[in-house]
């Protein structure tokens, strides 16, 4: 594990334990927090910036590297961000326009990224 990486979960860790209450959008700075915001609050306390759109489907298009269906527990590492992600057609399916086929941020995946999460 790298000292960054470290650092990271150590925040990450205070974080969860000060036990913010839930709203969106939220990073934890004022005693409020939502699963994407957790996910930012804990970069931001490590020192490191979060650019861009706060939400999981900018997170899974924007920021991911390598992202991949888990199949199993062994599939996950500590520190990785897991996403939750419901198929077009899939009841609460609710993908942003931005991410669709002529949105401005449009990949060709279709998956609506709803929850965030970190592995421990």
């Amino acid at each position: 594990m790298t000292a960054l990486l470290k650092k990271f979960l150590e925040k990450a860790l205070a974080l969860f334990n000060s036990n913010p209450k839930r709203r969106e959008p939220g990073d934890g700075s004022d005693g409020y927090c939502d699963c994407i915001g957790y996910i930012i609050g804990s970069l931001r306390r490590t020192g490191l910036e979060w650019t861009g759109i706060h939400g999981s489907n900018w997170a899974a298009r924007k920021k991911s590297v390598n992202l991949h269906s888990v199949k199993s527990e062994a599939d996950l590492e500590v520190g990785d961000m897991v996403l939750k992600g419901k198929a077009p057609g899939a009841s609460g399916y609710d993908l942003p326009s931005r991410y669709k086929k002529g949105g401005a941020y449009y990949n060709g995946d279709l998956t609506d990224y709803y929850h965030a999460g970190l592995v421990y």
